[in-house]
């Protein structure tokens, strides 16, 4: 009998887990070896040949800092769509494979409550973009430090929690959809157009004076929209609050629907 899910779902996702780690701090490594190269360069003249809203949009301002070059080339847009589909990709799998493969069945006729398996495979989902979330800070913190980019820890642990908690937000959403239909490319599909949505919001909120007052409404404005940068200086910002509190609501809502659901395999 399968009685801790949580555990046999984590081993499942060990080898994923691994590739997406070793393909993390490379990028991080690529970025942090590329620094000394955008360092020596006059940056002010190339900064003025772009956009107001661009610049503000990615921060560009920074770019002569170590931690605002990384914001700018990591954290604004690399890393979310990395955790984005991380989390998409498990989250709508986790649920549909057991169904699509026929064992769904098998762990239902187990004294495994449905909300138990939903909790297990929502928590190992969880559990592996926290571990991702920590390869990153690791990343960020020892490689830029090796390279004398002055990030700091607050700034490497800032920054990869916005990225762990837009990947929550949307592979939440993805594991939610499935929860209630069981469909996973249905799941991946509105997951990745919410995704898209929300930052083309956010993106033309910096180009377009008549929503801007609408940016508050895209998980991108915030997550990165003040810099992942600034959280190491005052704080982690309110947005990150409702980026969690977002991410534990879509999966509680999906519960009442999955334990009325018939299951099919």
């Amino acid at each position: 009998m399968l009685a801790n899910v949580y555990l046999k779902t984590l081993r499942d996702l060990r080898r994923g887990l691994v590739g997406w780690s070793l393909g993390i701090a490379a990028l991080v490594g690529i970025m942090v070896a590329l620094w000394p190269t955008v360092r020596d360069i006059d940056i002010a003249g190339l900064i003025d040949q772009y956009p107001e809203a661009m610049r503000e949009m990615f921060n560009i301002d920074q770019i002569a800092t170590g931690a605002g070059f990384l914001n700018t080339e990591l954290f604004s847009w690399l890393l979310p769509v990395m955790f984005i589909t991380y989390g998409v990709g498990v989250g709508a799998r986790l649920l549909a494979h057991e169904e699509e493969s026929g064992t769904m069945d098998v762990l239902l006729s187990t004294p495994i409550s449905r909300t138990t398996l939903l909790v297990h495979k929502a928590g190992a989902a969880a559990t592996g973009l926290l571990l991702l979330a920590i390869v990153l800070f690791i990343s960020t913190w020892g490689l830029a430090g090796l390279a004398d980019m002055g990030v700091t820890a607050g700034y490497a642990a800032g920054a990869s929690l916005a990225m762990l908690l837009l990947g929550l937000l949307f592979g939440g959403i993805a594991f939610a959809i499935t929860a209630a239909t069981g469909r996973r490319a249905l799941a991946i599909a509105i997951s990745v157009s919410l995704a898209v949505v929300g930052y083309v919001l956010y993106a033309a909120a910096s180009f377009v004076d008549a929503i801007a007052s609408w940016d508050w409404l895209t998980p991108f404005q915030h997550a990165i929209g003040v810099g992942p940068a600034a959280t190491g200086q005052g704080g982690m910002p309110r947005g990150y609050l409702w980026l969690a509190i977002g991410a534990v609501i879509v999966v509680v809502i999906s519960r009442p629907v999955f334990r009325r659901r018939d299951i099919v395999t």
